[in-house]
């Protein structure tokens, strides 16, 4: 399966961001979530956080262990979960937190603008190197704010993204860092398409960060 979650309050997993448009006709199930809080928030950033997480874990194992019981024979190996921004943030929790059953079910994560710091700080540690050592990860980031926004969010990014690389250099586990060149806080539907060819195992073509 592919599983998708969204940036911003996540919606209510009742579309698919991306389908099989993206992920291709054949052999995958792909799959919106809705993003979980313990404590909705009083402001309207409702950023995804590290004390989110058992309320994240558990809603996930009990939506998708339905899923897994109605089509047993989904496999790990060529099942992938990420996400988009605060949805991208999600996944870096469920990482950092080394969350057993979605490192049990999937293999392929892959986390587009967000998230970066949390999966930093899970690769870091050498007690997490088995999961890292099976798993393939992607990260991929725009290379320019959006239209009036003057952050420089983007440049947090390329840093966290190349201190991952190093270290799954060092540690020999796979990861593909892409820069969305030209391109902010968003998901262009060029782009789109290259994550649909890395979650089938395509071959990409060498768009890494330089």
């Amino acid at each position: 399966i592919c599983v998708f979650v969204n940036g911003g309050n996540g919606g209510l997993g009742d579309r698919l961001p991306l389908d099989r448009s993206t992920i291709g006709t054949n052999d995958f199930i792909c799959v919106n979530l809705p993003l979980f809080k313990h404590i909705l928030p009083d402001t309207n950033s409702g950023l995804v956080t590290m004390d989110d997480y058992d309320t994240l874990s558990h809603a996930y194992q009990v939506m998708l262990q339905k899923l897994f019981d109605t089509v047993p024979n989904i496999t790990p190996e060529r099942s992938a979960f990420g996400g988009f921004s605060n949805g991208a943030h999600t996944l870096g929790v469920l990482l950092a937190r080394r969350d057993k059953f979605i490192l049990e079910h999937f293999q392929s994560f892959y986390l587009v603008e967000g998230g970066f710091g949390s999966f930093a700080a899970s690769a870091a540690t050498s007690e997490v190197l088995p999961e890292l050592k099976r798993s393939r990860f992607l990260l991929m980031y725009g290379d320019h704010p959006l239209p009036g926004d003057d952050s420089n969010g983007w440049m947090m990014h390329d840093y966290l993204a190349r201190a991952c690389s190093l270290n799954a250099k060092l540690n020999h586990y796979n990861l593909t860092a892409i820069v969305m060149h030209g391109y902010g806080h968003e998901l262009p539907s060029e782009y789109k398409a290259l994550l649909g060819n890395w979650v089938r195992g395509e071959k990409l073509p060498n768009l890494e960060m330089k």
